[in-house]
């Protein structure tokens, strides 16, 4: 990482991105994408945005102000609206994780979604455990996560998952050993 760089991405570019996201999570008109990310970051514009235009599904957005404050509104637009997919930084999950109230649990229905983005920052085990523990009752699976890695300077999306009912991947790297 250094000093943030501006880097010229064309309309080609981004519909490529799109298209491939699109492709790889079979997003179609029978899809809802439930997500707080605002539009000013990658995930939000292209992860959330442009793929409910592009992929002429429906979308559901709140505030991300709505989501600090009350982290399970989100969890409640999901279940509200059954949505297919959502998408965060896996800090939301966390925050999700911790400070969701247990009585809410029981009101939650997440076992509509085919996919929660997990990306745009490190991701961590232990956060899809506790996340999936918690909300398991809900209907939520580990295998709904789906890990990403992506570049703004690559329009977004990078690096993604091979089968969208894959449990996530785990490889523990000593550090020692990779510096040799």
């Amino acid at each position: 990482t250094g000093d943030p760089k501006g880097v010229m991405l064309t309309h080609k570019n981004l519909l490529h991105n799109v298209d491939l996201m699109q492709a790889e999570i079979g997003l179609n008109e029978d899809s809802v994408i439930a997500f707080w990310v605002p539009q000013f970051h990658d995930l939000g514009l292209i992860g959330g945005f442009l793929n409910t235009v592009r992929g002429a599904c429906k979308s559901c957005v709140m505030s991300p102000l709505t989501f600090l404050q009350k982290p399970e509104s989100w969890l409640q637009m999901i279940t509200k609206y059954n949505a297919t997919y959502t998408a965060a930084p896996n800090f939301a999950y966390e925050l999700a994780a911790r400070k969701c109230p247990e009585e809410t649990i029981a009101t939650l229905d997440l076992s509509s979604l085919r996919g929660a983005f997990n990306g745009a920052e490190p991701v961590r085990w232990s956060t899809l455990k506790s996340f999936a523990k918690k909300f398991g009752p809900a209907g939520f699976k580990l295998s709904m996560f789906k890990c990403l890695y992506g570049l703004a300077e690559h329009c977004a999306y990078t690096v993604g998952f091979r089968n969208l009912y894959d449990v996530p991947t785990v490889i523990d790297i000593d550090p020692v050993a990779l510096r040799k």
